[in-house]
């Protein structure tokens, strides 16, 4: 007779607690894993977000006051700059730039005592950003507080053909032969002369203002940090030609998400060894900082503070960003946010 004997109450019960550890285990081990995973998404979403507002940034930045042969200098002679096809008092009016600081506006005013400047940033909350709010107060997205703005004009692309190496009668509204938009700013230079005309304007300018110069687009671009229905993000302007005038740029929606400051230091050279000898905040810089009385600016650093666009519910940021134009936070939500920065070595600034 075959003797059947099953499993005792002791290891049934056993064996049930066993299993229950070890699927109370692989559960920890799953939930786990879902919290890395969204714990890393977070942390690299702000982290993308800040690489890629600082790339555009120090990318534009790095180019900023490049004219070509131009001799900057020469943007503060009356003689050696010619507006075609513009109003030479007002290219662009007021309402429609983007000024802020001395001669700061799209274009130079030659009746000014300061030197046109190809590169300038104001910090919001400072008295001197009354005539740039209007450019930076677009519908909801005005800049926020404590945060910097900047601004530079710098020729774009490639540069049109010489004219000396163009067949004769090569016409500058030609489309073909210089790749103009109706939309945009030109300027003709040499390295003595500088004509400015838009893409639409009806004659061409005489070639001889600037003698064997070459064609670039024009442009001023202004960046800042503003409201995007309830996101901090980056935004930008430029310059346009619409409707027979000059104007920046409207604001359809942010550039960048997540970002919630922008600061700058401005490296001076002082003594001529191309060395920045000294680093000076947007807030403390002054006329003669910008006039290049006290060094030259070769260099700037930039600096972002950018967050996650989503909450992560299990996450209490109490931290303290301290940048150049002021202390963030600590913000006590549920945001993820990195701070990051680099050292611009500007080139082209006079």
């Amino acid at each position: 007779m075959v003797n059947r004997k099953g499993f005792s109450l002791v290891e049934v019960l056993i064996s049930l607690v066993l299993g229950a550890f070890l699927i109370a285990g692989v559960g920890s081990l799953f939930v786990g894993q879902i919290r890395t995973s969204e714990l890393s998404h977070a942390v690299n979403e702000a982290q993308e977000n800040a690489r890629l507002a600082l790339n555009l940034i120090a990318r534009d930045l790095s180019q900023a006051g490049f004219m070509g042969d131009l001799d900057h200098t020469m943007l503060n002679v009356d003689a050696a700059v010619t507006f075609h096809g513009m109003n030479a008092a007002a290219p662009v009016a007021a309402a429609d730039d983007c000024v802020g600081g001395d001669n700061n506006a799209s274009f130079p005013n030659l009746a000014s005592s300061y030197s046109f400047r190809a590169l300038h940033a104001e910090h919001k909350g400072a008295a001197s950003l009354a005539t740039l709010e209007p450019c930076t107060s677009i519908s909801s997205h005005t800049a926020v507080a404590g945060s910097d703005v900047l601004q530079l004009k710098r020729f774009i692309a490639a540069p049109g053909t010489s004219m000396a190496d163009m067949p004769a009668g090569t016409d500058i509204l030609d489309p073909i032969a210089l790749s103009e938009s109706s939309n945009r700013y030109y300027a003709y230079a040499n390295f003595e002369n500088i004509v400015f005309y838009p893409g639409d304007v009806a004659t061409a300018p005489a070639w001889n203002t600037a003698v064997n110069g070459r064609v670039f687009q024009y442009q001023h671009h202004v960046w800042w940090v503003g409201d995007d229905d309830g996101q901090p993000s980056l935004f930008h302007r430029y310059l346009l030609r619409s409707g027979g005038v000059g104007k920046m740029s409207s604001v359809s929606g942010a550039l960048v998400p997540g970002i919630e400051a922008l600061a700058f230091q401005f490296g001076l050279d002082v003594n001529g060894d191309f060395i920045p000898d000294r680093y000076i905040a947007t807030d403390d810089m002054t006329v003669q900082d910008w006039e290049g009385t006290n060094g030259k600016i070769i260099t700037a650093k930039v600096e972002v503070l950018g967050r996650a666009t989503s909450e992560d519910k299990q996450h209490k940021d109490t931290k303290t960003y301290t940048m150049s134009s002021g202390t963030f936070g600590p913000y006590n939500d549920t945001y993820h946010r990195i701070l990051i920065s680099t050292v611009v070595k500007l080139r082209n600034i006079q």
